[in-house]
């Protein structure tokens, strides 16, 4: 990671007019070669990229782990900042894919952005890096106003332990792997009243359009759903591929946090079984 990207120190003067009386806004400029970075008002709460990075590398020192920072971008004269950060001793495989969390944190000087901060867990798909989101796990948006941003309280608020996270996922990915997804598990699970009519729909189109299943459609209330009597099969895929695809369509079409979380132990635990 190149420190002179987002490791510079800034100060923040006052402003004046010409006759010297103070103005409402404060000017913030890079120290070292002293060029202008924003223009703000007095209740703008500066947030420099060190401290935002260092945050992030201390959430990993509170995990016992070593940040690395594979993407670290600054942009607009180093007024914003957008930088992955990853936390490789915590990666598993599971079915010969690698799993790893990944925080993504945003920042800048120039109040064009809030500090924001993604934490996800990722799935490798390819040698060259090539990654896509399995599950997101939180995000956090605050802007630079009236002291909205402080770190000591937001490290008390991420009390979650990425280890218990860690063995929760291999615990799920661990019943999953040695089971394979049957035709009465796709039944159950497409029939089910527990789960909403559009995720039932989203989730069958998904399966049909990969070409893993075929089902007829029944149109009720303008809303194709399948016949669970008309599935084929080839052949039966491994259940964490059919877990990637609920959890996924579950996050884009359950708005309540709570809601997705009843779906995901649903499926865990009642319809991904063996015939």
């Amino acid at each position: 990671m190149k420190k002179l990207q987002y490791d510079f120190e800034v100060a923040r003067e006052p402003l004046r007019r010409l006759d010297g009386t103070p103005t409402e806004y404060d000017a913030i400029y890079r120290k070292r070669d002293g060029v202008q970075l924003a223009v703000v008002s007095k209740d703008y709460q500066l947030v420099t990229h060190r401290e935002a990075v260092g945050f992030v590398e201390k959430l990993g020192e509170h995990w016992g782990q070593q940040v690395e920072w594979p993407v670290i971008e600054t942009s607009n004269q180093g007024k914003r900042l957008w930088a992955k950060a990853n936390l490789p001793g915590l990666k598993f495989r599971v079915l010969g894919e690698d799993y790893f969390p990944q925080m993504v944190v945003g920042n800048a000087i120039d109040k064009t952005r809030s500090f924001t901060l993604d934490f996800g867990l990722f799935k490798l798909i390819c040698s060259n890096g090539a990654r896509v989101l399995v599950k997101s796990l939180g995000q956090i948006q605050l802007t630079h106003y009236q002291q909205n941003i402080n770190f000591k309280a937001l490290e008390e608020e991420l009390t979650f332990s990425l280890d218990t996270l860690k063995l929760e996922f291999k615990n799920i990915a661990g019943r999953l792997q040695a089971v394979q997804v049957s035709r009465k598990g796709l039944r159950e699970l497409l029939t089910s009243k527990d789960f909403p009519v559009g995720f039932r729909a989203a989730v069958a189109h998904d399966l049909q359009e990969q070409k893993m299943v075929h089902f007829e459609w029944i149109t009720t209330s303008n809303i194709q759903i399948p016949d669970p009597s008309s599935i084929t099969m080839d052949k039966s895929f491994d259940a964490l591929t059919l877990w990637n695809i609920l959890t996924r369509i579950s996050t884009h079409e359950v708005q309540s946090a709570a809601k997705r979380a009843e779906i995901e132990q649903a499926i865990a635990h009642r319809f991904i079984t063996s015939e």
